[in-house]
């Protein structure tokens, strides 16, 4: 690498080229490797149709995966000579199972809230977990988040409805989490 290197710096010019010709070539590795993370949703998907509602989030996050894998080959001290795609698919994955995990197996004070087998075994849990998500809402538009989550919409179709951006939906989703989890300290 050294021996390429010469007695003038780049011009700026130079330098804006470079730097153009590597976005480029980032947005390339990431537009085209979108249809890896839209696959690998919809193989959780397949595997798990209840978590259909969460489709918008998965794929966000599967985005985020694949920016996050495609930085860290750029940054890598090796050269990746072995399968590139093979380790982006697997870091979508890892971050998909992840925040699946975190969404579903949420510990406040160090427990879960619950989980299949235990609604399974006590209808009356869920009933109860229901009511108290229900409890943690402030707004109508909480109420209208949880009740179209529970049928099944995404938060695309929540903002539309409620007639603000996807962004608000998830700040009002953490707002009825926060409201959960101070109820269930108390």
């Amino acid at each position: 690498m050294l021996d390429n290197v010469t007695d003038q710096p780049l011009t700026a010019v130079e330098n804006e080229e470079l730097i153009t010709q590597l976005r480029a070539t980032k947005e390339t590795l990431v537009t085209g490797n979108i249809p890896l993370v839209k696959y690998k949703i919809g193989a959780w998907l397949a595997e798990y149709p209840n978590l259909k509602f969460m489709e918008d989030d998965l794929l966000s996050e599967g985005i985020l995966a694949l920016v996050r894998a495609i930085d860290s080959l750029e940054n890598a001290s090796e050269p990746y000579e072995s399968n590139i795609t093979g380790y982006i698919s697997v870091t979508i994955q890892r971050a998909l199972g992840t925040f699946v995990g975190n969404e579903y197996k949420h510990k406040p004070g160090g427990r879960r809230v619950a989980d299949q087998q235990q609604f399974e075994s006590d209808p009356t849990t869920f009933i109860d977990f229901v009511d108290a998500l229900f409890g943690a809402c402030e707004t109508n538009a909480h109420r209208t988040i949880l009740q179209m989550r529970r049928e099944g919409h995404t938060d695309q179709d929540i903002a539309n409805v409620l007639d603000c951006s996807r962004s608000t939906v998830r700040f009002m989703k953490a707002e009825i989490l926060a409201n959960f989890q101070r109820g269930e300290a108390e």
